[in-house]
């Protein structure tokens, strides 16, 4: 088996786009490696554990915000057809998705509550001026 693909050295962005079975975006990959500080290129070997594990998170965290439709290629060339169809992403594998990415975020210390953000008091509307009863 000399020369097989399995043998070879994987680099980083080989090893993230490995994660799931499904066709991320150039500029997602190049954003989630950009955001951990990673260069695409190098050797996966060099990924410590709690790494491979927040990259899984945010590869499953990018799934989880693509679109839900159906993709499917077709290529004609005189007679001869070709159809290649993608899978439907459905909410149920969204949910799954968010659901492993925030489990692997709370184990690693990363995960941040949406109730932390910024809040928003609705106070009603005061006029402050004279001659308006206040």
């Amino acid at each position: 088996m000399e020369g097989s693909p399995i043998d070879t050295e994987r680099t980083i962005e080989r090893y993230v786009r490995g994660i799931v079975n499904m066709d991320i975006g150039d500029e997602s990959i190049a954003n989630i490696l950009l955001d951990r500080g990673l260069n695409p290129g190098d050797p996966a070997s060099v990924l410590d554990p709690r790494t491979k594990a927040l990259l899984k998170a945010d590869v499953y965290m990018a799934c989880a915000n693509m679109p839900s439709v159906r993709v499917s290629v077709e290529d004609a060339d005189g007679n001869w057809r070709h159809k290649e169809s993608g899978g439907q992403i459905t909410d149920e594998n969204k949910r799954f998705w968010k659901e492993q990415a925030l489990s692997i975020y709370r184990m690693y210390g990363e995960y941040h509550s949406a109730s932390a953000g910024p809040r928003i008091h609705a106070r009603g509307m005061r006029i402050w001026r004279e001659g308006y009863g206040c």
